[in-house]
């Protein structure tokens, strides 16, 4: 089992497009796993205040109707950085997209999330894609082959929480 000396968080984010500049999170799903092993799970639908594209909306199904009514990130900005401080951060491309957009939201909220100090798109804590493999500390891990064989994620797997749930699982597995 690893042993962690720091609360881990695993962070999905899905967007209105891929630009880390003017593109917007519409939604975030956290998974934080405890150093006793005990995990914590947040997830909210945010108002981009901008349109969803079509192409965005085919690729995780979120549309501008879905979020009319969710807070815009500074509404919850405060809540999503007391969720996160003092973790590690983890993710799939969390070091090229999903990190940097949250510290841009955060940014554009005017809250100060530091991200110094903390581990982030480097073994041990992150784990990056390679085919359909995830590098989980330096271990190969198939996910897709998981979910597969545990009958997980029936359609449209984009923004399914239990990948995150799943590679939370993994990474407590190693040590």
């Amino acid at each position: 089992m690893l042993q962690l000396t720091k609360p881990l968080a695993f962070i999905d984010l899905e967007t209105t497009g891929v630009n880390l500049g003017t593109d917007r999170i519409i939604e975030i799903a956290i998974v934080k796993v405890l150093t006793d092993g005990n995990r914590s799970v947040k997830r909210k639908l945010i108002n981009p205040g901008i349109s969803i594209p079509k192409a965005s909306s085919d690729v995780h199904g979120i549309t501008d109707e879905m979020v009319k009514d969710a807070p815009f990130f500074k509404q919850v900005a405060q809540e999503l950085k007391q969720f996160l401080d003092g973790c590690d951060l983890a993710g799939y491309n969390s070091n090229r997209f999903d990190i940097p957009l949250l510290v841009e939201e955060f940014l554009r909220a005017e809250v100060e999330f530091e991200i110094e100090g903390q581990k982030n798109a480097r073994c041990p804590t992150d784990f990056l894609q390679n085919g359909t493999s995830y590098f989980i500390c330096g271990l190969s891990i198939l996910l897709s082959k998981i979910v597969r064989e545990c009958a997980l994620c029936r359609g449209r797997c984009h923004r399914d929480i239990r990948n995150l749930i799943l590679a939370s699982g993994a990474i407590s597995c190693f040590g």
